[in-house]
């Protein structure tokens, strides 16, 4: 689930890219308006999402299986490093983008 949403995140940063450089020229207040109007449609689509529920509620609170499932990681430090160095690539990736769309 979450590479389909990583895969399909970098292909809209490539289509957003193909498309500022071949209709918009480098005109940033054109590349403003069009993000604004597809974060307003992005916006209008999501009142017709359909709201999904559990099929059955759980007695446990959630933050304990959260405690559970962090100390299985801490016990895996290899797996904790993993996350850190994942965590680490993902924000390095995010404001590289970020600062070189706005050149």
């Amino acid at each position: 689930m979450f590479s389909i949403y990583d895969g399909l995140g970098t292909d809209g940063l490539i289509i957003a890219s193909a498309i500022y450089n071949v209709f918009m020229h480098g005109d940033f207040r054109i590349a403003g308006f069009a993000t604004v109007i597809t974060y307003g449609i992005a916006m209008l689509l999501t009142f017709f999402l359909k709201e999904v529920r559990p099929a059955e509620k759980k007695d446990e609170h959630p933050f304990r299986e959260f405690i559970v499932i962090f100390k299985q990681i801490l016990k895996r430090k290899e797996l904790f490093l993993f996350l850190i160095a994942i965590a680490l690539f993902r924000e390095c990736n995010q404001t590289i983008t970020v600062f070189l769309n706005q050149l």
